[in-house]
């Protein structure tokens, strides 16, 4: 979204962004926008933050310092902007008590994120995509701190929850990606926050229905949320399915633990970062999406219906979309696993499937509606 967003403003305004990286990234030259790298706070700054900013969320604290502060500040006053947009609430505590028109870029709800995670105590990694510091990262990765993730994840839930709301009524516009959780939040506080999905640019309609059984996962796997889902995949749902010659193909960026996760299941194939997804996509029957939990609209179903690959997945990977055919939707284990062998042994379903969710992606994410709206 971050990505999608400059790139609709810079078009039609000057930007400049501050942004986190561990890296020294030095002085570039960006052709899009002024850039300024914002750093993460040091030990000493992280242990009064832990210890004097108790009203913030742990993400709000773990990205605080007075030397980004001082940056911003001086950037506004440089600068003299028309309005200032801060993605998520670690970024939004910047801004807080600045009298200048200004945007929470919300995103997703994460309270609502980080409470259905704290149920999924097994291999959970707290760190999760998160650019925290190395120190704290370790920190965290500790077994001991590990078996507290659920109550961790509990008490983020609750405080994100506050802070969510808290900063949406100061900050002008509040902007969520999913409808659902647009209207959840205006039904909370009344702030007015409005909905802007992400975009796509279209793709044509690529699908072949290949003959051979092969279904497809993709995301980033070091993240929580895209690991467990593919844990349940191939621990509960491939075991049970009855196609010949069934595979699954992975596709993102992972860590050690889908490397050990894959080795028991020899119908899963990682493949990694891939160049050219449109080559992969032609051999692929059927995207299998179970979310396992998160918020918000999942971009990864867009991207794969962009190209006209039918998609069935559950209730959290559906939030926020209308379904209209699109694709197909089930909760319960048995009525996933029947689905799947149905629509893989009826073509014609597929190519319906196809072509309506082929369509639906024209008619409601073409990223120049979602500009227009945006800008």
């Amino acid at each position: 979204m971050i990505d999608q967003n400059i790139r609709f403003l810079a078009k039609h305004f000057e930007v400049t962004v501050a942004y986190f990286s561990k890296q020294h990234n030095g002085e570039r030259n960006n052709p899009l926008f002024n850039e300024y790298q914002l750093n993460f706070p040091g030990l000493f700054q992280l242990i009064l933050n832990l210890l004097f900013r108790a009203k913030y969320s742990l993400q709000e604290r773990l990205f605080y310092s007075k030397s980004n502060q001082k940056l911003i500040n001086r950037l506004i006053k440089e600068k003299q902007p028309r309005v200032v947009i801060c993605d998520m609430i670690r970024t939004a505590q910047y801004l807080e008590s600045t009298d200048i028109p200004k945007v929470l870029d919300m995103d997703d709800v994460l309270s609502k994120r980080y409470m259905r995670a704290a149920n999924l105590r097994n291999d959970f990694d707290f760190v999760g995509t998160f650019d925290f510091p190395g120190i704290i990262a370790t920190l965290m990765r500790l077994e001991p701190v590990k078996w507290f993730s659920s109550v961790l994840l509990k008490y983020e839930s609750r405080k994100i929850g506050a802070r969510e709301k808290s900063l949406a009524k100061v900050f002008d516009l509040t902007i969520l990606v999913s409808p659902l959780e647009t209207m959840e939040l205006n039904s909370s506080i009344n702030c007015g926050a409005i909905c802007i999905p992400p975009s796509v640019r279209l793709s044509e309609n690529i699908y072949t229905n290949p003959k051979e059984n092969n279904l497809l996962f993709l995301g980033n796997f070091t993240s929580n949320q895209n690991f467990q889902s593919i844990k349940y995949i191939l621990e509960e749902l491939m075991p049970n399915i009855d196609l010949p010659g069934k595979k699954i193909t992975l596709i993102g960026k992972a860590d050690e633990r889908l490397t050990e996760l894959i080795r028991s299941y020899s119908y899963a194939e990682h493949l990694g970062f891939v160049d050219d997804l449109n080559e992969v996509f032609k051999e692929i029957k059927l995207a299998v999406f179970y979310i396992a939990f998160g918020t918000g609209i999942k971009t990864k179903i867009l991207d794969v219906l962009n190209c006209g690959i039918p998609v069935i997945t559950n209730s959290v990977g559906a939030e926020g979309l209308s379904i209209e055919g699109a694709f197909l939707v089930e909760n319960e284990k048995s009525d996933f696993i029947s689905e799947i062998q149905r629509i893989c042994e009826n073509a014609d379903d597929l190519l319906t499937l196809s072509k309506n969710g082929h369509s639906y992606i024209e008619k409601y994410f073409d990223e120049r509606l979602i500009e227009a709206k945006y800008i």
